[in-house]
């Protein structure tokens, strides 16, 4: 009986771990999930990631999260920056804006945004 309920107990330990993997961006309670159209899709070579913007030059922008960490990430003409329903440019990326980035990691191991989500102030 003990043998049955092990495997009953690695099994569902088994399918809890693989679908834990589906989840590729985890929120804090207190930011709340992002609305599903503001998800971006991403590959498995990517992730999100999510603050606010606290510095910008021509090429890149640098993303401070709840933590305190900074990001800094490059942005080529790949990258689609969208604010609302508008494609902004990243010259219109002010410090301040809040900000759900998907990154992956370019051939010379920097960060590179493929797609910017600029979020709408809360009411």
């Amino acid at each position: 009986m003990k043998a049955k309920t092990s495997v009953k107990k690695i099994a569902i330990a088994a399918v809890l771990a693989g679908s834990a993997g589906i989840f590729v961006q985890s929120q804090t309670e207190e930011s709340g999930p992002l609305p599903a159209k503001a998800l971006p899709m991403m590959t498995s070579s990517q992730f999100l990631l999510n603050g606010e913007v606290s510095a910008r030059t021509e090429t890149d922008f640098t993303v401070v999260n709840k933590a305190g960490q900074t990001t800094t990430v490059l942005v080529t003409d790949d990258t689609t920056i969208t604010k609302g329903a508008a494609t902004i440019k990243l010259a219109d990326l002010t410090v301040g804006d809040k900000v759900s980035v998907t990154v992956m990691r370019a051939a010379d191991g920097k960060l590179q945004a493929a797609k910017v989500l600029v979020r709408e102030p809360y009411d």
